[in-house]
């Protein structure tokens, strides 16, 4: 397999440990917080309507399907998870504000610097053969299979 396509799944791989690990330090260190933002997150929580909790859950649903398809290699999941990940920046936005702990921005930080790395491998790599319509070329055949 070429180091390029390794390097794109190991990018996915860490990008989903990280995600992982910014949910479970979110939710450990939440009562490190201050009474007053603890009070805003129950606040902002009681505030998400359906259409709201929906679109994450559909969101995250596509996500983390794309982010398989791309582990995988199947052909349509780079445009799925370029749009996953725009859709992702436009919901943060559409949300509004959040609070987390202080630990939760580093493992964030990081996932999102994944993110980069896999659009850029996915775009502008050999590993972008995988993808791309019309035949595959010899190079990208010889990462195709099980490894």
């Amino acid at each position: 397999m070429e180091r390029a396509t390794k390097a794109l799944r190991a990018a996915v791989l860490a990008e989903w440990v990280l995600i992982a690990s910014s949910a479970f330090v979110a939710i450990a260190f939440e009562s490190s917080l201050p009474a007053a933002l603890r009070e805003f997150l129950a606040d902002q929580d009681a505030g998400v309507s359906d259409a709201e909790g929906v679109a994450y859950i559909l969101l995250l649903a596509c996500y983390l399907g794309a982010s398989i398809g791309v582990y995988r290699l199947w052909r349509p999941a780079r445009v799925l998870y370029t749009v996953g990940v725009l859709g992702g920046t436009v919901l943060s936005y559409w949300l509004g504000h959040t609070v987390t702990p202080a630990w939760v921005s580093p493992t964030e930080h990081a996932a999102s610097l994944c993110s980069g790395l896999v659009l850029g491998l996915l775009w502008f790599s050999p590993a972008g053969a995988h993808f791309s319509h019309g035949p595959t070329p010899p190079a990208a055949q010889q990462g195709a299979g099980p490894s």
